[in-house]
Protein backbone atom coordinates (compact mmCIF):
# COMPACT_ATOMS: atom_id res chain seq x y z
CA UNK A 1 0.00 0.00 0.00
CA UNK A 2 1.14 3.50 -1.26
CA UNK A 3 0.16 6.74 0.70
CA UNK A 4 0.83 9.94 -2.17
CA UNK A 5 -0.52 13.47 -2.00
CA UNK A 6 -2.44 14.03 -4.91
CA UNK A 7 -1.08 13.79 -8.42
CA UNK A 8 3.07 13.00 -6.21
CA UNK A 9 5.21 10.37 -5.31
CA UNK A 10 4.56 7.41 -2.98
CA UNK A 11 5.25 9.54 0.20
CA UNK A 12 5.01 6.42 2.81
CA UNK A 13 4.16 2.55 2.09
CA UNK A 14 2.86 0.19 4.67
CA UNK A 15 3.54 -3.81 3.31
CA UNK A 16 0.28 -5.42 4.23
CA UNK A 17 -0.92 -9.41 3.55
CA UNK A 18 -5.17 -9.91 3.68
CA UNK A 19 -6.99 -12.92 2.87
CA UNK A 20 -10.80 -13.22 2.51
CA UNK A 21 -10.62 -14.90 5.83
CA UNK A 22 -8.66 -12.69 7.66
CA UNK A 23 -9.79 -10.22 10.28
CA UNK A 24 -10.24 -6.25 9.03
CA UNK A 25 -7.07 -4.20 9.04
CA UNK A 26 -7.10 -1.01 9.48
CA UNK A 27 -4.41 1.23 7.77
CA UNK A 28 -3.57 5.00 9.55
CA UNK A 29 -1.84 7.66 7.32
CA UNK A 30 0.65 9.94 9.96
CA UNK A 31 1.77 12.82 9.44
CA UNK A 32 4.99 12.89 11.47
CA UNK A 33 5.82 16.26 10.51
CA UNK A 34 4.93 19.42 8.21
CA UNK A 35 5.85 17.49 5.29
CA UNK A 36 6.38 13.95 5.98
CA UNK A 37 3.67 11.30 6.13
CA UNK A 38 4.00 7.84 7.65
CA UNK A 39 1.94 4.99 6.95
CA UNK A 40 0.93 1.84 10.05
CA UNK A 41 -1.67 -0.97 9.71
CA UNK A 42 -3.48 -2.41 12.65
CA UNK A 43 -4.28 -5.47 12.61
CA UNK A 44 -7.74 -6.58 13.68
CA UNK A 45 -6.68 -9.26 16.52
CA UNK A 46 -10.15 -11.26 16.80
CA UNK A 47 -10.57 -10.68 20.61
CA UNK A 48 -13.80 -11.68 21.19
CA UNK A 49 -14.24 -10.89 24.98
CA UNK A 50 -15.53 -13.80 27.35
CA UNK A 51 -19.86 -13.98 27.02
CA UNK A 52 -21.40 -11.24 28.99
CA UNK A 53 -18.19 -8.62 29.09
CA UNK A 54 -16.67 -6.20 27.02
CA UNK A 55 -12.57 -5.34 25.69
CA UNK A 56 -10.86 -2.42 24.66
CA UNK A 57 -7.64 -1.54 23.21
CA UNK A 58 -5.33 1.84 23.13
CA UNK A 59 -2.94 2.45 20.02
CA UNK A 60 -0.80 5.75 20.08
CA UNK A 61 -0.55 6.93 16.93
CA UNK A 62 0.61 10.73 17.57
CA UNK A 63 3.79 11.16 16.59
CA UNK A 64 4.56 14.55 17.43
CA UNK A 65 3.32 14.07 21.01
CA UNK A 66 5.47 14.00 24.59
CA UNK A 67 5.71 11.30 26.15
CA UNK A 68 2.31 9.91 27.31
CA UNK A 69 0.29 7.63 29.65
CA UNK A 70 -3.06 6.38 28.58
CA UNK A 71 -5.56 6.18 31.26
CA UNK A 72 -8.79 4.06 31.30
CA UNK A 73 -11.70 4.15 34.24
CA UNK A 74 -14.06 1.21 33.76
CA UNK A 75 -17.56 -0.09 35.04
CA UNK A 76 -16.38 -2.24 37.63
CA UNK A 77 -12.96 -0.15 38.32
CA UNK A 78 -14.24 3.94 38.56
CA UNK A 79 -10.77 5.40 39.83
CA UNK A 80 -8.50 5.54 36.88
CA UNK A 81 -5.92 3.23 35.85
CA UNK A 82 -3.55 3.07 33.15
CA UNK A 83 -3.52 0.63 30.22
CA UNK A 84 0.14 0.67 30.02
CA UNK A 85 3.38 2.98 31.02
CA UNK A 86 5.02 4.39 29.33
CA UNK A 87 3.00 3.70 26.34
CA UNK A 88 5.31 4.65 23.20
CA UNK A 89 4.66 5.83 19.66
CA UNK A 90 2.91 3.07 17.57
CA UNK A 91 2.42 0.75 20.24
CA UNK A 92 -0.81 -1.10 21.15
CA UNK A 93 -1.89 -2.22 24.52
CA UNK A 94 -3.49 -5.65 25.38
CA UNK A 95 -7.08 -5.61 25.55
CA UNK A 96 -8.61 -4.79 28.78
CA UNK A 97 -11.56 -6.77 29.41
CA UNK A 98 -14.34 -5.53 32.46
CA UNK A 99 -17.96 -5.36 31.99
CA UNK A 100 -20.02 -3.49 29.63
CA UNK A 101 -20.85 -0.11 30.12
CA UNK A 102 -19.27 3.35 29.91
CA UNK A 103 -15.77 3.39 29.79
CA UNK A 104 -13.73 6.56 30.35
CA UNK A 105 -10.25 7.26 28.42
CA UNK A 106 -7.67 10.11 29.23
CA UNK A 107 -4.17 10.96 27.53
CA UNK A 108 -1.74 12.76 30.12
CA UNK A 109 1.95 13.62 29.72
CA UNK A 110 4.20 10.69 31.48
CA UNK A 111 3.56 10.34 34.97
CA UNK A 112 0.70 12.87 34.88
CA UNK A 113 -2.73 12.51 36.79
CA UNK A 114 -6.12 12.39 34.60
CA UNK A 115 -7.71 14.45 37.69
CA UNK A 116 -4.71 17.22 36.85
CA UNK A 117 -3.88 17.85 33.69
CA UNK A 118 -5.50 15.56 31.47
CA UNK A 119 -4.26 16.37 27.58
CA UNK A 120 -7.70 14.73 26.31
CA UNK A 121 -10.31 12.64 27.76
CA UNK A 122 -12.69 10.20 26.04
CA UNK A 123 -16.46 8.78 26.42
CA UNK A 124 -16.87 5.24 25.36
CA UNK A 125 -19.67 3.16 25.82
CA UNK A 126 -19.36 -0.42 25.58
CA UNK A 127 -22.00 -3.17 24.84
CA UNK A 128 -21.86 -7.04 26.05
CA UNK A 129 -19.75 -8.90 23.66
CA UNK A 130 -17.82 -5.94 22.03
CA UNK A 131 -14.80 -4.93 21.53
CA UNK A 132 -13.54 -1.60 20.62
CA UNK A 133 -10.58 -0.23 19.89
CA UNK A 134 -9.02 3.95 20.50
CA UNK A 135 -6.34 5.85 19.44
CA UNK A 136 -3.95 9.21 20.33
CA UNK A 137 -3.78 11.56 17.46
CA UNK A 138 -2.26 14.51 16.55
CA UNK A 139 -4.51 17.38 16.81
CA UNK A 140 -3.63 21.04 16.21
CA UNK A 141 -0.70 21.13 18.60
CA UNK A 142 -2.25 18.88 20.95
CA UNK A 143 -3.39 15.05 21.38
CA UNK A 144 -7.04 13.64 20.90
CA UNK A 145 -8.84 10.55 21.77
CA UNK A 146 -10.89 8.93 18.76
CA UNK A 147 -12.58 5.69 18.63
CA UNK A 148 -11.87 3.84 15.84
CA UNK A 149 -14.14 0.75 15.66
CA UNK A 150 -17.57 1.29 14.85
Amino acid sequence: MELRTAGGAAAATAQVVVSADAPPLYVAALGTSPSAVSAVALVDTGAVPAPGTAKLEAVHLAAKAPAIWVWRKQPDFPTPVTFMFPHPYGMSTSYIQAPPGIWEVYVTPAGGNPAVNALAHLTITLAANQARRVAVLDSANTVRIAALDP
